[in-house]
């Protein structure tokens, strides 16, 4: 189970509806009460993490796709859905366990956080990438967890907001980044520290 437990999770999070219906009944049926589904996520939570961590250092575009059969953009855009859904993964991790369980694979975490290619997605042209990386950023925000946002993130967050005049970036992503910016503006104000 360890093993296919991660990817199961990250069929849960595909952009395809239907891939994602298909993993999510399948986990339904197979652990079927919701305390069983969230214990998956809190057992392989290491697993789960070091999944996604060699999809996003190891995966590249040529990895992924075969040029030869498949078209750029395709294989662009196989690499950008695999990207989202491990980002998405990682995330849903932080908003459902609670801290406690979290704190058990804080070293990782911040391993993830501080890994470059996880920042890339902050200008990939698809929006899911990008849309993914700011929804983990506002999680890791929202449970005020400096540690797993690590140093390098308040370097990291012009970069992430570097690109934006681009035409790849809808309003939408636009205000994502700017509602993460303000999370992260928020937790920082002195007298957030102090709480």
């Amino acid at each position: 189970m360890p093993k296919a437990g991660a990817p199961w999770l990250a069929g849960c999070h595909d952009s395809d509806r239907a891939v994602s219906k298909a993993a999510q009944d399948a986990l339904k049926q197979t652990f079927n009460t919701p305390e069983k589904i969230h214990n998956v996520s809190r057992v392989f939570q290491k697993d789960i993490l070091e999944y996604c961590r060699d999809v996003i250092q190891t995966e590249t575009v040529q990895t992924l796709s075969d040029e030869r059969s498949v078209s750029k953009d395709d294989a662009e855009a196989t690499y950008a859905r695999v990207i989202a859904t491990s980002l998405a993964v990682i995330s849903n991790l932080l908003s459902e366990l609670p801290i406690e369980e979290l704190d058990k694979q804080k070293e990782t975490y911040e391993d993830l956080l501080r890994e470059e290619k996880l920042w890339d997605a902050a200008s990939h042209q698809d929006v899911s990438a990008r849309r993914a990386l700011l929804r983990l950023l506002r999680n890791c925000l929202d449970k005020k967890r400096g540690q797993y946002t690590g140093e390098s993130d308040k370097d990291e967050l012009p970069y992430l907001c570097a690109d934006s005049n681009q035409t790849y970036y809808s309003t939408t992503s636009r205000l994502s980044a700017l509602q993460s910016l303000l999370r992260l503006s928020a937790l920082t104000r002195p007298a957030r520290l102090l709480n």
